[in-house]
């Protein structure tokens, strides 16, 4: 071989193992970029405070200025580390006008990329994110219980059309996911965070009208999210605030948490599915060992058994499985960020809610360090790379059917323009909204919906006649409650008509709606007091006597589980303060002494429930009649419709075949 040969075959060798070279660097390059978009699509984050500076890096939420634009810093990490969704608070929506700018904003941040999830929790009742101002919150899953209890048809068409205007009103400010509904059966009377959020106790009546509900929202273009899988209604601990564990057995599980999950997902896909942080060590046994080194049982959102066997092959679940919030305490205080997301993948779910906290400059650096954490963890096969993947295919494909952007394009991995959306089989597909083509709200038609199943929900009971009453059968299951008082005529008592009431309410709002509400029906001249002024009364005895003797009638109330501050509306600091002072124990003996004065002089005595109707077994042997709203919302004090349905029952106005659809005799 010459010379001239050889130089020539060692350029082009070189040549070639630089082109070999540089198509591995280009590989490798495109390889991690696909990898950092598909974990950033699947971190869906909260951004309800934003502070550039970080006020202290050890404090969760040390920053408490809402966000209610969107700041540069956050845009851009939104485009820049792909980010799947956002889940927007109260904090984050103040008003219609301010809403669409913000989740327009947020879905520009994304321009060029796929469309975000923009979630919020929307039940209805006491978890509603929209401005009330602007929105009705209606009375929630409960009130609609107790109508279908009695009318299963009239159930099923308030349920659907509430479901449908919760997600018109979303719709109307370009959110597209809504966290309901929750269909948690509510079998334990204890629950402290689920109680009225649930339809029922009966697994059948949670079923029929989950089912309703995913249907009214998913019709609208609005991702429905059943919660919380495997189910959240047999637990004392609320999972915000540490780990629950549900110890039955298998067997009881699949026909009372999981029934309608099973039912609702084999009749109708829904989009989401939310995992619930808490033990089933009958589904999944295996031990993990958090951070501090004790070792528990692993939660529902990091089990492969239940995410993945379960709900993904076993039950058909087609949709995206997301968790419920990582910065909850049943996680954050066992687990990092990186690991709860990580042992979250691993699992099954194709979301991580989240993650972080997100709420200062400070943050954002961190969320990108995690994400760079994730990547060298797949790269590494700590994360399965294969079942990731899968599952940015399945968030692509639920974004394609039900979001669309003001062209009436989305986008796929790269940025590529994907058309013909109503080709894609989603859902509804000719009313999908376009993101800068607002749906008008109708707030007087929403307001006659909303009403209409106040009045229809509040329920009567007679104590004077005392026989045992089933619930009403509810499409092939069993009664699921029965009750110790008898369910009164269609008509509520006159139980103030031509009387004065000495009234006692948790709190001066709900005294102010009330006495609002009674006057609208030309009933004047009651005494309300809050639980304060009750305490404060029974201490001073003249007054109090003083009292009995101007009234024909009195009726105290009872919220169990007590409410938070932010749900006394109208109501001034210092009462808050001294309400927060009194017990649950100390509320129930000032209600029971009163009752007992008042019986002493011949007065009619009722009780209302206000939320949770287990209460009512306390006091079925104290008072002539029970009512029970199971709601309590009060926006303002003249438009409550709660307490306006509450004030025509009082007065025997009101007529429906309402029931309590939950075992008050399990107390």
């Amino acid at each position: 071989m010459n010379l001239s040969l050889f130089v020539r075959l060692i350029v082009w060798v070189a040549i070639i193992t630089s082109l070999l070279m540089a198509n591995s660097a280009l590989a490798k390059s495109v390889n991690d970029e696909l990898l950092r978009q598909a974990i950033g699509q699947k971190l869906m984050i909260d951004i309800r405070f934003y502070c550039e500076k970080s006020r202290s890096s050890n404090t969760k939420k040390a920053c408490r200025t809402p966000m209610v634009t969107l700041p540069n810093p956050v845009a851009q990490t939104i485009k820049s580390q792909h980010i799947g969704g956002v889940i927007l608070f109260s904090e984050n929506l103040q008003s219609t006008n301010q809403i669409r700018t913000l989740t327009s904003d947020l879905q520009n941040a994304g321009a060029g990329d796929l469309p975000l999830f923009i979630a919020t929790d929307q039940e209805g009742g006491r978890v509603a994110r929209l401005p009330l101002d602007d929105f009705e919150a209606f009375s929630g899953n409960m009130p609609l219980g107790a109508v279908y209890q009695g009318d299963q048809q009239l159930g099923k068409k308030l349920t659907a059309e509430t479901y449908k205007a919760l997600a018109h009103s979303l719709r109307s400010v370009g959110i597209n996911v809504n966290f309901a509904p929750n269909i948690d059966v509510n079998n334990n009377p204890n629950n402290p965070v689920i109680n009225i959020r649930s339809f029922s106790d009966n697994p059948e009546v949670v079923s029929n009208l989950g089912k309703v509900a995913v249907n009214a929202m998913q019709q609208q273009g609005v991702m429905a999210a059943l919660k919380h899988f495997p189910g959240h209604g047999d637990t004392v601990v609320d999972s915000h605030s540490g780990l629950p564990l549900v110890n039955h057995p298998k067997s009881r599980i699949k026909q009372v948490e999981l029934k309608p999950f099973n039912k609702i997902i084999a009749q109708t896909q829904p989009a989401f599915v939310m995992s619930a942080h808490i033990q089933f060590p009958a589904l999944d046994p295996q031990k993990l060992t958090t951070k501090t080194g004790e070792t528990i049982i692993t939660p529902a959102t990091f089990s492969k058994p239940i995410l993945t066997d379960l709900l993904r092959n076993q039950m058909g679940f087609e949709g995206l499985v997301i968790t419920d919030a990582l910065d909850m305490r049943a996680i954050s205080d066992s687990f990092s960020s990186l690991d709860a997301v990580v042992k979250a993948f691993n699992a099954g779910a194709d979301i991580a809610l989240m993650p972080m906290v997100i709420d200062s400059n400070a943050s954002l650096i961190k969320l990108s360090q995690l994400i760079d954490q994730l990547v060298l963890l797949t790269k590494q096969g700590v994360i399965d790379k294969a079942a990731l993947l899968n599952s940015y295919q399945r968030i692509i494909t639920a974004k394609k059917a039900y979001i669309t952007t003001s062209s009436g394009t989305s986008t796929d991995a790269f940025g590529k323009k994907i058309t013909n959306l109503a080709k894609t089989g989603g859902p509804n597909v000719s009313e999908r909204p376009s993101i800068a083509h607002w749906v008008n709200i109708d707030k007087d038609s929403q307001r006659v919906l909303a009403r209409k199943v106040a009045e229809a929900s509040v329920v009567t009971l007679s104590t004077e006649s005392v026989q045992p009453t089933g619930i009403v059968n509810t499409e092939s299951t069993q009664p699921s409650a029965k009750s110790k008082v008898k369910p009164d005529s269609n008509l509520s008592p006159a139980f103030l008509r031509n009387k004065i009431g000495l009234i006692v309410m948790p709190d001066s709002g709900k005294c102010d709606a009330l006495i609002f509400s009674l006057a609208k029906l030309g009933s004047t001249g009651h005494i309300c007091w809050n639980d304060k002024e009750l305490n404060e009364a029974l201490k001073a005895k003249s007054q109090l006597n003083q009292a009995l003797k101007e009234v024909g009638a009195v009726l105290v109330s009872n919220l169990s589980p007590a409410q938070a501050a932010y749900e006394m509306v109208g109501v001034s600091m210092e009462e808050k303060r001294a309400l927060r002072k009194l017990t649950t124990q100390q509320r129930q003996q000032n209600n029971q002494q009163l009752l007992s004065l008042a019986k002493q002089t011949d007065l009619t005595t009722a009780m209302v429930s206000l939320r949770a109707p287990y209460d009512l077994a306390d006091y079925q042997n104290r008072v002539n009649y029970l009512f029970a709203t199971m709601s309590y919302r009060v926006s303002t004090v003249d438009k409550s419709v709660t307490f306006e349905a509450l004030a025509k029952a009082l007065l025997g106005q009101l007529q429906n075949n309402a029931q309590i659809p939950v075992n008050i005799d399990s107390v």
